[in-house]
């Protein structure tokens, strides 16, 4: 019995049941298939090509003027935001309004024609085709009326847009497809639920809009503020959450965080985010996702605790917000926040703020780390800058430094300075800010000081002399009292005045003089201090008169002063007064003329400094280079449009007549050439003298540097001579171990000064290992 089931089992099916199991590989396509589905495609083009033209006319996609319900009414909408009259008067479309609409949708093309098209490509596939077009009609709308604009009543234009005509338009078109002859009176409104659902559509394209404009809509922020509000109802998923946080940190990595931006600009951005997620989430949750790349990359700048600690210390007094936040050579937003928000923030920082009623709960995806506090303790914009270093102690030493720069300047009152101090003083304490309260009563102190020792000392000069009486033109020397363990050395703006220690810079005899009488003033006023003069300090008010009557007035520094002082003829001070009288006549003085080497040996300053000093003077048209003598300069003292001195009339009046002498074109021209090779020159001098003084700076920099380094070169000894021959990182290792507060400097300029060492001959080196000589 069980042979006979397989045997009949194992038989060829029926001729009735054959095509089912027969192999695929033996049934034919249908006859013309290639050209049905070719002629297929084309329809389906032609179709899209036409619903999607229709449907962007009625919904008014790109067109400025398209009003609804287009009875040139008083108050119409307008489908253009922007010329769109307020949602709170924009008239309310009548049932005669929408059956207008309704008849509208119904006369065009696509509709009339909607039973050929269903004919040609079926039900579903015209559906499915509608539905395509809907979705891009939808994206081109919300790009073309509101990108770039950001208001508050974005969201409900967009919600009367998507109820009274999209939302009209799709149920219109979908009931044609079902029905062959509609009347327009018959079609009833849109369900609720419908229009919930194409609003939710039309939002969803609005909050992508916004996604992608974040970052310009942050690097704006103070005229794209209503544009955050867009988002918010996006931010309410984790999902959605996550997809704002990485497409914003994907835009900063590639459109700021890269060499071309400045410190100064990342800055700004990175406020600006603070704001904006502030505003977004005041939890912070949302902000210490984006902005950890933003912090490492600020780490790893050199001048961030520069570009902080000047915004810092910025005066804007005078200035409204919108001129701070457009500043981009000073980070002033800083200042502005230190000064308006300080004050709001140690509130929203406090963990005892049991009767916040808008308090909400942490989201589902917040990080340990920002969970558990109760204000705004990750999105306080100077809590988040200072706390980009790596301690306190790194941010208040950058602080010394840059106080001790302004208050070294000529200022008439510090009450910026104190206002700053005053406010770090809640976040740091009295303890970590003494140095700089003391440099600060420092300066106080010596206005007070130097009125009282002037005045003893007689060395005040009437500023409105008596009738009869010329100006003086004695200099006036006011001095700065610092206290000398409170105040910190200043590299960038010391200059090394000599390779030796027993060269020094020299004042003028004048100043020397005033000096002594200064000393003598001050130690009867304090008679257990002694004054010690830094010559590399201060700031000198030049005023200087040419032979040709022009003055130049500008502040240097002092050997700056002391350069251009030397070419005065101290030799005839006895005849200055002849001299400066006679500066109108016709044969005008051989101006004084010195060279580098010259100016070197008597002000006691490195030719390098000497030189960045000349060339400054150059670019001012002060001094001039001078003729056959290489790195040799004089005073100009007449100024003609090519720079050249001239040898003829001193009188300008003469200069102007001979300049007008000849064709009047020939005349334009020949000034037009000598403007723009003045100015050439100009250019060439300025740049020349930043060279210049750039390179002193660098100088200055590695004497100074190598003067530090000396310091080390007992321990050094000491080692090798103790434990033998020791490789570079060894001695790198037991110098941070020795040298109390640890060693300064890395490998690179540890390997520098040991390669001086061997130079020296005080030590060896023996393939890698450095042992002391001998």
């Amino acid at each position: 019995m069980a042979a006979a089931v397989l045997a009949s089992s194992s038989r060829q099916p029926s001729n009735a049941c054959s095509s089912v199991f027969l192999d695929s590989s033996s049934i034919r396509p249908p006859r013309n298939r290639q050209q049905f589905e070719a002629d297929l495609s084309q329809a389906t083009r032609q179709f899209q090509s036409q619903i999607e033209a229709e449907s962007r006319a009625i919904l008014g996609i790109a067109n400025d003027q398209y009003a609804f319900p287009g009875k040139n009414l008083r108050h119409e909408f307008k489908v253009h935001f922007i010329s769109c009259p307020p949602m709170n008067v924009v008239q309310k479309p009548t049932a005669q309004n929408r059956l207008s609409f309704v008849a509208r949708v119904l006369r065009s093309s696509c509709t009339t024609q909607i039973g050929t098209w269903k004919a040609r490509l079926g039900s579903d596939r015209l559906k499915k085709i509608f539905a395509t077009v809907i979705d891009k009609c939808l994206t081109d709308f919300v790009e073309w009326a509101y990108s770039g604009t950001y208001n508050n009543e974005v969201q409900q234009h967009l919600n009367f847009w998507a109820e009274h005509m999209l939302s009209e338009y799709i149920g219109v078109f979908l009931r044609a497809t079902r029905e062959d002859a509609i009347d327009a009176r018959r079609i009833p409104p849109s369900s609720s639920t419908d229009i919930e659902k194409y609003q939710q559509m039309a939002l969803g394209r609005l909050w992508a809009l916004r996604v992608n404009e974040l970052f310009d809509m942050i690097v704006d922020w103070d005229q794209t503020v209503a544009g955050s509000d867009d988002l918010k109802a996006l931010i309410s998923t984790p999902q959605a959450r996550q997809y704002v946080t990485e497409k914003f940190s994907r835009a900063l990595q590639t459109r700021l965080l890269h060499p071309g931006a400045s410190t100064i600009e990342i800055l700004q951005v990175y406020i600006s985010t603070i704001r904006a997620f502030r505003r977004l989430d005041p939890r912070g949750v949302l902000l210490s996702k984006v902005s950890g790349r933003v912090r490492q990359y600020l780490r790893e700048r050199d001048d961030t605790i520069k570009v902080v600690v000047t915004g810092l210390l910025s005066d804007i007094s005078t200035q409204p917000m919108k001129h701070v936040a457009e500043t981009t050579d000073v980070l002033s937003e800083l200042a502005w926040e230190l000064q308006n928000r300080d004050s709001n923030a140690g509130r929203a920082t406090s963990n005892l703020d049991w009767n916040n009623m808008d308090w909400q709960p942490d989201p589902i995806d917040a990080a340990p780390e920002t969970t558990g506090t109760r204000g705004n303790k990750h999105t306080d914009v100077i809590g988040s800058v200072i706390s980009l270093f790596e301690s306190k102690d790194v941010f208040v030493k950058e602080l010394q430094v840059t106080l001790a720069e302004r208050l070294l300047r000529n200022k008439e009152d510090y009450d910026q300075e104190t206002s700053v101090l005053e406010h770090l003083k809640i976040r740091f304490g009295d303890t970590a800010l003494q140095a700089c309260e003391v440099m600060l009563r420092d300066v106080l102190d010596s206005r007070r000081l130097d009125l009282t020792i002037r005045k003893d000392q007689g060395l005040d000069i009437a500023k409105t002399p008596a009738k009869g009486e010329k100006p003086s033109d004695e200099p006036e020397l006011h001095a700065k009292i610092l206290s000398r363990l409170f105040w910190p050395s200043l590299p960038g703006s010391v200059p090394t005045y000599g390779d030796e220690e027993e060269k020094h810079f020299k004042p003028p005899l004048h100043i020397l003089h005033q000096r002594e009488q200064y000393e003598a003033g001050f130690e009867q006023l304090k008679q257990t201090r002694k004054l010690t003069w830094n010559d590399h300090l201060g700031v000198v008010s030049l005023e200087l008169t040419f032979a040709d009557g022009r003055t130049y007035s500008d502040e240097v520094l002092p050997y700056q002063a002391g350069v251009i002082h030397a070419f005065n003829d101290d030799a005839h001070d006895q005849d200055h007064a002849i001299r400066r009288a006679s500066r109108n006549d016709l044969a005008p003085q051989q101006p004084i003329s010195k060279s580098v080497s010259e100016l070197s040996e008597e002000l006691g300053l490195t030719p390098a400094l000497v030189r960045s000093a000349c060339l400054l003077f150059v670019s001012k048209r002060v001094l001039t280079p001078t003729p056959g003598h290489p790195d040799s300069y004089s005073v100009l003292e007449y100024l003609h449009p090519t720079d050249a001195p001239v040898t003829a009339a001193a009188d300008p009046k003469t200069h102007r007549h001979t300049a007008a002498v000849g064709p009047s074109g020939a005349a334009e021209d020949q000034l037009d050439d000598a403007a723009a090779a003045a100015a050439a020159a100009q250019a060439q001098s300025t740049r020349a003298a930043e060279l210049a003084a750039n390179q002193a700076a660098k100088e200055a920099e590695q004497r100074e540097k190598r003067a530090k380094m000396a310091v080390y070169q007992q321990f050094i000894t000491a080692m090798l001579t103790n434990q033998g021959a020791m490789p570079l990182p060894r001695i790198a290792m037991m110098l941070g171990m020795v040298v109390p507060g640890g060693f300064p400097y890395g490998n690179e300029e540890l390997r520098d000064f040991l390669n001086s060492m061997v130079r020296e001959g005080s030590i060896e080196v023996a393939g890698n290992n450095y042992k002391k000589a001998g």
